[in-house]
């Protein structure tokens, strides 16, 4: 005879793995603060390439004024200027992957919770 509840049971975790479950499960096998150092390496990485390429479509853009002003610009302030943006666009870029990073975690581990409990749920119905 076929028990109703553990179809059921076996149907909605199985679910969960294949949807949800593709990226919660393995988030959830890394401690928050490895979770967040990953995140954080992964913002700096992708940071710097979008910071490199906004500055070369600023640089694009505005090379006509560019040309104009290089006879009269101090390329150690330009080199400065340059660094100090970077910096603080890095800064503001990894809060913000902190602050998602950190709300993704949270996510994932209440829907590992959830799942966790579906699992022993079945097993008490294999008992």
């Amino acid at each position: 005879m076929v028990n109703e509840g553990r179809v059921r049971t076996m149907t909605r975790a199985a679910i969960f793995e294949e949807g949800k479950g593709k990226k919660a499960i393995p988030a959830g096998g890394y401690y928050r603060s490895d979770y967040m150092f990953i995140q954080l390496l992964k913002g700096f990485f992708w940071g710097t390439i979008a910071f490199g390429l906004l500055a070369g479509l600023v640089v694009l853009y505005g090379m006509d004024s560019l040309m104009a002003k290089a006879a009269t610009m101090d390329p150690m302030q330009i080199v400065v200027m340059a660094a100090v943006t970077y910096v603080l666009f890095i800064v503001a870029y990894l809060v913000i992957c902190c602050i998602r990073g950190y709300r993704i975690y949270q996510r994932n581990e209440k829907e590992i919770k959830i799942y966790e409990k579906m699992l022993k749920r079945l097993e008490k119905l294999y008992e």
